[in-house]
């Protein structure tokens, strides 16, 4: 059985979430997801983010700094963060890396 494409991209959200949950007791909120319904909300705005919209979603939060322990996030947190986009992008690679390069020259 096929699922349809928007199947296929609610489960990667879900999953995601799935994924982070497990073993944990306690009920996480992680930066990344703040990240994630940033990035969503531009996203959809507009379609695709440009330098300052990264600076906008960077300064409402403090994205790379992890409050639980002031540590920078590992590489799995900021592609759980930048998720929303690499799906958005999933089709178009040099467009994608377009988007990803602001967030790095950061």
């Amino acid at each position: 059985m096929r699922y349809s494409l928007l199947n296929r991209f609610q489960g990667t959200f879900i999953g995601s979430l799935i994924g982070v949950n497990i073993g944990h007791t306690s009920p996480l909120h992680p930066w990344w997801l703040f990240l994630s319904q940033a990035i969503t909300k531009r996203l959809t705005q507009k379609g695709k983010l440009s330098p300052e919209d990264w600076s906008a979603i960077t300064g409402e939060q403090s994205f790379f700094t992890n409050t639980n322990n002031c540590e920078l996030p590992n590489t799995g947190e900021i592609v759980l963060g930048t998720l929303p986009l690499i799906v958005f992008f999933h089709d178009a690679p040099s467009l994608l890396r377009e988007q990803l390069h602001c967030l790095v020259v950061k």
